[in-house]
Order: structure tokens, then C-alpha cells, then sequence
């Protein structure tokens, strides 16, 4: 799923993944993902300030986990999409 940024694409974000299952592995490309874009871990759902949970994201292109939970603003999410 892509999206721009905007009013109307941020509820599909939200809905999107409101879709899909806490524990399912995602790939995810967010602004502020570094260079390497694509990142890969395990959904663990939305808190109430508007962020998504990730756990242990990996970058396969630059070989760097990020342990424990990563807080993405859903607003700053260009892609996401499950295996």
C-alpha cells in the first residue's frame, strides 16, 4: 500500500493497518528511515499519540537492527505492506 501524505491518505494508513494482525511482519519505508528506505520488523500496533509500533526493525540493504520498540508518526509513513 502507498500513500501521500494528506487528510484522506493518513485514514487509509490507519485503516490499513488497523486490517492487519498485532505480530505480523511488515516492510515499512518511512521519512526519517535513513537512506538505506525499506525496513523490516514486526507490527505491534498504534498508541495514542499517533504512532506505530515496531518491533526489532531490521534494514537488510544496510544491515542494522534497531532493537526493542520503534515509534514511527503515521503521518511520516510512505509505504507499507505484509509478506
Amino acid at each position: 500500500m502507498f500513500r501521500q501524505h494528506g487528510y484522506q491518505n493518513y485514514h487509509s494508513t490507519v485503516e490499513f493497518l488497523n486490517g492487519i494482525a498485532l505480530g505480523q511482519f511488515v516492510r515499512v519505508q518511512y521519512d526519517g528511515g535513513g537512506a538505506f528506505g525499506v525496513w523490516e520488523g514486526t507490527y505491534q500496533g498504534l498508541d495514542r499519540n499517533g504512532n506505530v509500533l515496531f518491533y526489532n526493525l531490521f534494514n537488510p540493504a544496510s544491515n542494522t537492527t534497531l532493537t526493542g520498540v520503534t515509534r514511527v508518526k503515521v503521518q511520516s509513513i510512505n509505504s507499507i505492506t505484509t509478506n
